[in-house]
């Protein structure tokens, strides 16, 4: 994990630290809430991130799962900055949104197709404006907040997370807002491929038919274990998110259901260009681009 994930990502490792112990020392829900004389639901919502735990409850849980010092340490440090203000929680996001971009800023490895419009992480300042104006309309305050936040995220992203994505050929065809707007953002693209080692992009050919990202884009996140000197403590679970039509995405947790996206992802990455192609791609259509701007 990078050095600061946030409370979100905190809170979410926590729980599902905590999960994985309960599940090693043979216990339900309802033992340990027995154990402890408290409701089932209060050891739920602490596995799922649904509530802050305090250091005190992780204290009796360490205890009644017999967890190593060194774990038990790393599973208190989580439980106070679980407790921390994060940089976006002055912006007021919706709930399904927050939990994503507290949840991103901790990943080890960023998978992101989409069939629409440059990933979010990509996008320049002019581009985003124009997409997010056609969800939040004349709301000139609303809409810069949400670019302001779709900035910082890519700022927050760990320093060495592989990030992969991945789009279909007519994202970088389609001019969104002007050509000259379409001219930075191609060159950021650009720009991204030559100097960033960390990253890695692809173009879904027109030629390549029917495949199954013609449904919907999808963002998978993959988070590491942290490693402590009695052993690595449990990592949270990969996962997917999608933005829907309405304010709020979805996301899906279950590990069978994830195997399928992240199939999905690698059949996808199997038939896009190859990462040399889709750069000559990208000089391409920046070159066409530039030479229909009116300077």
């Amino acid at each position: 994990m990078p050095a600061d994930p946030g409370p979100m990502a905190r809170r979410r490792q926590l729980g599902a630290a905590l999960r994985t112990y309960r599940l090693h020392a043979g216990m339900s829900v309802r033992d340990v809430a027995e154990s402890l004389l408290c409701s089932p639901a209060k050891i739920s919502r602490i596995e799922t991130a649904g509530r802050n735990i305090l250091p005190r409850d992780v204290r009796d849980l360490c205890d009644l799962y017999q967890v190593d010092q060194g774990s038990r340490d790393e599973l208190m440090r989580l439980a106070r900055g679980s407790r921390e203000t994060a940089w976006w929680q002055n912006f007021g996001l919706d709930p399904a949104l927050e939990k994503f971009v507290g949840l991103e800023g901790s990943a080890v490895q960023i998978r992101d197709y989409q069939i629409g419009t440059v990933p979010g992480l990509l996008q320049t300042r002019e581009y985003a404006t124009e997409v997010l104006s056609v969800w939040l309309g004349d709301d000139l305050a609303a809409v810069k907040k949400a670019v302001d936040v779709r900035m910082m995220r890519r700022e927050a992203v760990a320093d060495n997370a592989e990030l992969h994505f991945i789009m279909d050929e007519s994202v970088v065809r389609r001019v969104v807002g002007s050509r000259s707007i379409m001219v930075g953002q191609v060159a950021r693209m650009v720009d991204e491929c030559e100097s960033s080692p960390n990253v890695r992009l692809q173009l879904v050919p027109y030629g390549a038919g029917a495949t199954k990202g013609l449904i919907s884009g999808f963002i998978a996140l993959r988070f590491a274990a942290t490693t402590t000197a009695d052993g690595p403590v449990p990592a949270m679970s990969d996962m997917i998110y999608s933005e829907g039509i309405s304010k709020e995405g979805f996301y899906v947790e279950k590990d069978e259901d994830v195997r399928q996206y992240i199939k999905a992802f690698d059949e996808l990455a199997a038939t896009a260009m190859s990462e040399a192609e889709t750069l000559s791609t990208l000089r391409s259509v920046h070159r066409t681009l530039s030479g229909s701007v009116l300077l």
